[in-house]
């Protein structure tokens, strides 16, 4: 589970900012259900950020991804090739070569993390993790501290061959993904959050048949069709069956054969398939027999609705069947707002999401802040700043005497009180 999530310099924000998925309540909340440290902390299944266009939505989930794919991917990294996380905010000549800085808190196998990163143009400036004591509160053990020119600190948790891991690792590599990648077993656990615990919806078009979670997990489960057909019908969705039909794409597949010839032969011919797919949904044909269907190709013939909701569900699904973080960036985009409450209902409802996943989106629809029943602390926003810079804000931050839980937020948010509106002024188009 994500804890808490800080970056600074950063594209368009400068100064730090920080998101939370904590309750700070001290009494009961009932859409906190999940408890870390004997009830000490207790975290939402579900956040919402709010803003106008250019206000840095975007840039703070693309910040959470950069960290993540770092993370994940830096240990392939060339000596010398540059982060492709470092962003540094551009609008003050001090911060142009200042380092780009990450926080994250999370909690994976009952046990809670803190990551530090610093990163300049091609190196690691500072790196640091920490693990949690549960028997003495804020107490912390260190894993291991790194810093530009200084050897790397190793605490008595850390096991494993040092020397042969330092031999191996570059000035622009992450020492976590490095040692997750490797036989080394101390940092797997913290590594495993990064890799397989929290997840992005990346999707962009839903014109193309492009490669689509969905249909890779079709490809690779045929149990899953039914959960899939489960949840489009929930979202009516009129859709009697779908299948998955594959086309001769020699093109591509030559391109996947060459372009991926490192993987396993097995992966390679997923690849293929999944490349070649495309789904078909079945849909009843009035006064004909029961029976009687026809299949509409999805990437021609159905709605941009249909096309999201059909992309969404294994991401959705995966999330709640093995309790990951799934975020997702502009989430009412081709959405019914009673669709994505649905969805949202799914997370807050502790009998449906039993495996602790949490869905943190970004959104322009208001009508989430009112319909879902949700606490101050569920609710964000970012606006800029008159520097251009963006900065991130909870709507628990505004006078509780005068913003109650549970009263008309849309309303609020539209008169101007928690600011995040465009700055809409007349113009002349001659």
């Amino acid at each position: 589970m994500l804890i808490d999530f800080t970056v600074a310099n950063y594209q368009s924000i400068k100064e730090a900012q920080t998101f939370s998925f904590v309750s700070e309540s001290r009494t009961e909340d009932k859409n906190a259900v999940f408890n870390l440290e004997n009830n000490t902390i207790k975290l939402y299944p579900f956040s919402i950020i709010y803003g106008p266009n250019a206000s840095g939505k975007s840039k703070f989930i693309s910040a959470l991804d950069d960290l993540c794919d770092f993370v994940q991917e830096s240990y392939k990294y060339e000596e010398g090739a540059d982060i492709p996380a470092y962003k540094p905010f551009l609008l003050d000549k001090e911060y142009i070569n200042k380092p780009t800085h990450f926080e994250i808190e999370y909690e994976i196998d009952n046990n809670r993390y803190l990551y530090i990163l610093e990163i300049g143009k091609n190196i690691v400036l500072k790196e640091e993790l920490y693990l949690y004591s549960y028997n003495k509160r804020a107490s912390r053990s260190t894993l291991f501290k790194r810093e530009r020119d200084k050897d790397i600190y190793y605490g008595s948790l850390f096991s494993g061959s040092k020397k042969a891991l330092e031999t191996f690792l570059l000035p622009n590599q992450s020492l976590l993904s490095r040692t997750g990648n490797s036989n080394n077993d101390s940092l797997k656990e913290p590594y495993k959050f990064f890799k397989k615990q929290i997840d992005f919806y990346r999707r962009k078009s839903y014109e193309l048949p492009e490669l689509c979670m969905t249909t890779l997990f079709l490809e690779q489960e045929e149990k899953f069709k039914h959960t899939i057909l489960n949840f489009l019908h929930a979202a009516d969705i009129q859709i009697e069956d779908l299948k998955i039909e594959h086309t001769k794409k020699q093109e591509m597949s030559e391109y996947i054969q060459n372009e991926f010839n490192n993987l396993k032969s097995d992966d390679i011919n997923l690849l293929k398939r999944v490349y070649s797919a495309e789904p078909k949904m079945a849909h009843k044909v009035i006064g004909s027999d029961i029976n009687d269907v026809v299949y509409f190709d999805l990437a021609t013939q159905e709605s941009a609705g249909t096309k999201k909701l059909y992309d969404l569900a294994a991401y959705i699904v995966h999330s709640l069947i093995s309790g990951t973080v799934l975020v997702i960036d502009e989430f009412n985009n081709a959405l019914h707002p009673v669709i994505q409450k649905m969805i949202i209902d799914m997370y807050l409802d502790p009998e449906i999401n039993d495996s602790h996943a949490q869905l943190l989106v970004t959104s322009h629809d208001t009508f989430i802040m009112d319909s879902c029943e949700l606490k101050r602390e569920q609710i964000w926003f970012t606006d800029k700043n008159n520097f251009g810079a963006t900065e991130l804000y909870c709507l628990n931050e505004f006078d509780k005497n005068l913003i109650r839980d549970y009263v008309n937020y849309g309303k609020y948010y539209f008169d101007g009180r928690f600011k995040a509106l465009p700055a809409i002024s007349k113009i002349n188009l001659i």
